[in-house]
């Protein structure tokens, strides 16, 4: 079976969509192809997998570029040719695709990543977007659930308000692939010292990272939290603009641990010098999340640390008893958290162990992909 992945923002090298589906669907011995903007995290714009056949144009990066971009994409999807499914991962791509369909002549495969009424609207057009234009988007994405022959959601949260508005849909955890959980080295999460290490990741306006930064300087002690300010591409700018001038601000950067982005492949190893990792999302983006960093952080054995008003990641938490909840919007919140886990380093190390248990028992990568392809197979032998 031939997959066409299409999409207008993703980079080539992404996580969930490259580290994740693509590399998925090839494992399973289905031929791709992807068409979309060549850019990528890291490389530069020159990552390539051999194993893929590109149609690929240059793209500037941010909002507007994305939407010039839109009649070029458009134009290379009406000429392709030969495949069974077209996978995409983003609202406008998966409209043109169930617009172009008979062009294309494939299946689509819309993949839902988040609550786009909500967080992403707020992105795009300001916090004060309103209700009308949360409808407006709302109705404009059930016209592509409605055409769409597979929807995929991140969680069953992400779908809710296009259930009755979709052919067929399946919820596809953002869980971490087996490569990512592979065993530990025996030396790794610290060794010897006893301090414990937070992994936060990319320093971003949407990540809790003002909020951890200011909690930092409320701490009775110093904490060590490691976090991602740029990516390795000279020419991209921080992921925060501010950040260094918080730090100061705050006096914290004699508590971080500063990388640059690294590619997904080296992140465990990254990881495995942490024992917590933090989720900090704010009360808007954390309402429905499910991320991909709460499976990874399982895979890799460390204590979870996550916002309080996230009712998804909160009963994975409670569950299997594999860290704490606090108010990522509230620095005082966060101070607590970090002090709780310096202050109980044999709970922190128990949790990190029921963490990496829980993960390798319950929430397999292979086993949610084959959800997807279950429905794939149903799909081509219903067309038949």
């Amino acid at each position: 079976m031939k997959v066409s992945i299409f999409t207008t923002a993703h980079p080539l090298d992404d996580v969930r969509v490259y580290s994740k589906f693509a590399r998925s669907f090839m494992n399973h011995g289905h031929r791709l192809s992807w068409i979309g903007p060549a850019i990528s995290y890291f490389s530069g714009n020159s990552f390539r997998d051999n194993s893929i056949d590109y149609d690929v144009y240059p793209q500037g990066r941010g909002r507007m570029s994305r939407l010039a971009a839109i009649p070029k994409s458009a134009i290379r999807l009406a000429k392709h040719r030969g495949a069974e499914w077209v996978y995409c991962p983003d609202p406008d791509a998966a409209a043109i695709a169930v617009i172009l369909k008979p062009l294309h002549g494939s299946k689509v495969i819309f993949d839902v990543h988040e609550e786009y009424h909500t967080d992403l609207l707020s992105r795009w057009l300001g916090k004060s977007s309103g209700k009308l234009a949360s409808n407006l988007l709302i109705s404009s994405i059930r016209f592509v659930t409605r055409r769409s022959d597979i929807v995929t959601g991140v969680s069953p949260a992400v779908l809710t308000v296009y259930e009755g508005h979709m052919q067929t849909s399946v919820t596809v955890l953002n869980s971490a692939p087996d490569w990512f959980a592979a065993l530990k080295a025996e030396s790794a999460a610290g060794g010897d010292d006893k301090l414990v290490t937070f992994f936060h990741g990319k320093a971003t306006g949407i990540n809790g990272t003002a909020e951890i930064l200011s909690g930092l300087r409320l701490l009775r002690s110093d904490a060590r939290v490691l976090m991602f300010p740029s990516s390795k591409n000279s020419e991209d700018p921080p992921y925060m603009e501010n950040f260094y001038d918080l730090t100061e601000e705050y006096d914290a950067s004699h508590q971080l641990i500063l990388s640059d982005s690294v590619p997904h492949s080296e992140i465990p190893a990254i990881m495995d010098t942490c024992q917590v990792g933090m989720i900090g999302y704010g009360r808007e983006l954390g309402r429905a999340s499910l991320p991909n960093r709460l499976f990874e952080y399982m895979s890799r054995g460390l204590a979870i640390m996550a916002p309080t008003y996230s009712p998804l990641i909160r009963e994975i938490i409670e569950k299997y008893d594999i860290g704490i909840c606090c108010d990522f919007e509230d620095p005082q919140s966060i101070a607590n958290g970090i002090e709780w886990f310096q202050d109980n380093p044999d709970l922190v190390s128990a949790m990190g162990k029921r963490s990496r248990e829980a993960f390798l028992r319950d929430f397999s990568w292979d086993a949610e992909f084959s959800k997807l392809l279950d429905q794939m197979g149903q799909g081509i032998r219903n067309r038949d």
